[in-house]
Formats: structure tokens, C-alpha cells, sequence
């Protein structure tokens, strides 16, 4: 049985990797049988074994794990088409040149599946926050008219007061009668 692990480069470059042997181990030490030197694939990441006329895959404990087409396993079995995500790349995987046409791989998975059922029922609203709770750009202040922030209304239009014209206003003449302090009544 052959099995490659097709992988296209940034460029677009197809890039076959067989897999030699009833085993191999796919990490970023150089004595895994496929290296992959990035900091995302564990020293020893998963492993393909091969035995008679089935292809499985076994995640190795890694940090970031391993997932066939979009989803994270321990343990499955591949078949031709299947999307093996390690790290940050991508492969196709061939058996015994099936798929025969390959053209490109997506570099990042894909988000799982929704679940059948769920795929014929519409999302929910998101629901809407109160006005005085929702969030504005400070940035955008700028664009604020602090009129309409005032109770008073257009501050624009209040008249220039002469600071002689004021009286004078002592702290007891801001309280109510009944808020005044003991002996000033």
C-alpha cells in the first residue's frame, strides 16, 4: 500500500511526502521518519502505520494535537481525500493514488462541522445591550456634540455671565431646609 501525505508550499509548490515502511513518525526531531522543524509539532507528534489495506493515525501525547479533516483525534483511521492537520500545516492524504487530482490545501483547518441538525435552524439574535451600557470609541469623541449631553440644552446659546452681576453663594444656600445643619435654621 502507498501512502503519501501531499503538501503545497506558501508558493503553491506541491510537495509529496511518502510514508516508507509499516510506520512512521511525523515530529520536529531530526530522527522523526517525516521532520517538520517548527515550534507547533511536538518532538514526536503522531504516527502513520501501515498494515495490510489500513492506514490509522495515532496522536503521540502532543502539545497541540493532531486533527483529521478539522477535528482533533487520538486515534483514527485514514482514507483517501482526508485532510491531516500537523502544526501549522496542511496534507492530503493518498492512498495508493487516491485522490488522483490535488490541487491545493488550505494552510489553516477549518472549522469543524456543524452537526447536521443544527445547519437547518437559523442563529438566534445576538441580543442588544442597553443603551446607557453599550460601548462607544473614545477615539471618536470628536465627533460627540456635548449639546446633546447637557440637560440644559444648546450650551452654544447661553449668555456671557458677568462675574459681577453674580452673588455671592454660600454652601448653606445650595441645601434644602431640611438638609441645613443644625442651628443655621
Amino acid at each position: 500500500m502507498n501512502v503519501t501525505l501531499v503538501g503545497f508550499t506558501k508558493k503553491g509548490v506541491r510537495k509529496d511526502i511518502r510514508v516508507q515502511g509499516a510506520s512512521a513518525v511525523i515530529g520536529r526531531t531530526p530522527d522523526a521518519d517525516i521532520q517538520i522543524p517548527v515550534a507547533d509539532v511536538s518532538r514526536k507528534h503522531c504516527q502513520i502505520a501501515v498494515a495490510g489495506n489500513k492506514v490509522s493515525l495515532k496522536d503521540l501525547n502532543s502539545s497541540n494535537g493532531t486533527f483529521v479533516n478539522s477535528q482533533k483525534v487520538s486515534e483514527t483511521t485514514l482514507r483517501p481525500g482526508d485532510r491531516l492537520t500537523v502544526g501549522p500545516f496542511t496534507f492530503v492524504v493518498q492512498i495508493d493514488g487516491q485522490p488522483k487530482d490535488i490541487k491545493t490545501v488550505p494552510s489553516k483547518p477549518a472549522a469543524p462541522a456543524a452537526p447536521q441538525a443544527a445547519t437547518k435552524m437559523a442563529a438566534p439574535p445576538a441580543p442588544k445591550m442597553p443603551a446607557e451600557e453599550s460601548e462607544f470609541d473614545l477615539d471618536d469623541m470628536s465627533d460627540v456634540d456635548l449639546d446633546d449631553m447637557s440637560p440644559i440644552g444648546d450650551l452654544d446659546e447661553l449668555e456671557e455671565i458677568d462675574p459681577d452681576e453674580l452673588e455671592e453663594i454660600s454652601g448653606s444656600d445650595l441645601l434644602d431646609e431640611d438638609e441645613q445643619p443644625k442651628g443655621k435654621k
